[in-house]
């Protein structure tokens, strides 16, 4: 940041080139006073004396002089109370809405109930939200992803609509045609690379460094390892961390379009498996952390107080970009103070 940010009026510094010229002014009015003063008294010739009162003078208006001139230039440091400032980070969930997702591999902590992969995925965001909703400060958006990825919301501090998205989450929202998609490895149902794709153009520029991706998946990735996104991702300086849903071993199976029944490809029941590798090789190339589900009962919630609360903030305004709030108050004063001083 360039010190000329921190004045409303950089150019009015050229006034300071007026500050020898007022000294000097006022040292040539003084010495003709003083000679005038000597020559009424008859001590015309006499050798020039300036006791500690002239200098205290001299010093008191060039300070004067100087402090008018900073607070013409208009400092401004901090920000206006008058507006709203929060602190936070730009986070974009992408949520996997594949069928794996579906498998029901592991109990709900409350009870037996086995609950898919993306209920429990809705339920750890959900606890978090929680938590964002007291404190406030953070722009969350949300995509959607499986074989193609959408944006469903841009970045907002409306945590109730990030909710609402989250209830309507769901493989079969838009149908096949808006779950899969067809790649040079033939028909696909979940890309990672489409999702973290469009969760990177989510993100606004203006917002380097303070930008993070939670990856949302059982890494049942059927398109290439999106390695060309991390290393975007890296050099954006986007942090991507993964929560992975699933469990490794043994395999599940996915459910088929008619209750009670699994998915089958060629005679065979369509098995599926968190994959950790993958998933963690994500996050080691662009400094996130992975968190499997089992970590904790909510793993998100752990995430954000262990380490995504932690992590520096910018401040923003719902209403545009902070304010810096105006000193030139403070300068005008020492201004006033120091002529006074010269006067005494």
């Amino acid at each position: 940041m360039s010190w000329t940010n921190h004045f409303a009026y950089p150019w009015a510094w050229l006034l300071v080139a007026l500050v020898p010229a007022v000294w000097g002014l006022w040292r040539c009015r003084q010495r003709q006073a003083l000679a005038t003063a000597k020559t009424v008294a008859g001590l015309a010739g006499g050798q020039l004396v300036q006791g500690w009162r002239a200098w205290r003078k001299e010093l008191g208006l060039v300070l004067a002089s100087l402090f008018l001139v900073i607070a013409a230039a208009g400092p401004q440091w901090g920000h206006d109370p008058k507006g709203r400032v929060a602190f936070g980070r730009d986070l974009i969930i992408a949520l996997d809405i594949s069928r794996s997702m579906l498998a029901r591999d592991r109990p709900n902590p409350e009870n037996t109930a086995m609950l898919s992969r993306l209920q429990r995925a809705k339920i750890y965001v959900a606890d978090w939200l929680d938590i964002l909703e007291r404190q406030g400060g953070y722009r969350v958006g949300m995509v959607w992803f499986a074989g193609q990825a959408r944006l469903v919301c841009p970045l907002t501090d409306d945590y109730r609509h990030i909710r609402a998205l989250l209830d309507l989450a769901d493989p079969d929202f838009w149908g096949p045609a808006g779950r899969i998609a067809v790649s040079e490895h033939g028909a696909i149902g979940t890309s990672l690379r489409q999702g973290l794709e469009v969760a990177l153009n989510a993100h606004e520029p203006q917002a380097e460094g303070f930008q993070d991706i939670l990856l949302i998946s059982d890494g049942d990735d059927q398109d290439a390892y999106p390695s060309e996104v991390a290393a975007q991702a890296q050099a954006r300086k986007i942090r991507i961390h993964v929560l992975g849903v699933g469990r490794p071993e043994p395999p599940s199976y996915v459910p088929g379009l008619t209750p009670g029944e699994f998915l089958y490809q060629d005679g065979k029941i369509v098995e599926t498996r968190r994959r950790d590798e993958l998933l963690q090789a994500l996050t080691g190339s662009t400094g996130g952390e992975y968190v499997p589900e089992e970590l904790a009962s909510q793993p998100v919630v752990r995430w954000w107080v262990r380490t995504y609360s932690r992590e520096p903030k910018r401040a923003w305004s719902p209403l545009g970009s902070p304010q810096p709030r105006q000193r030139s108050e403070l300068f005008f004063i020492a201004a006033i103070l120091f002529l006074l001083f010269t006067l005494a």
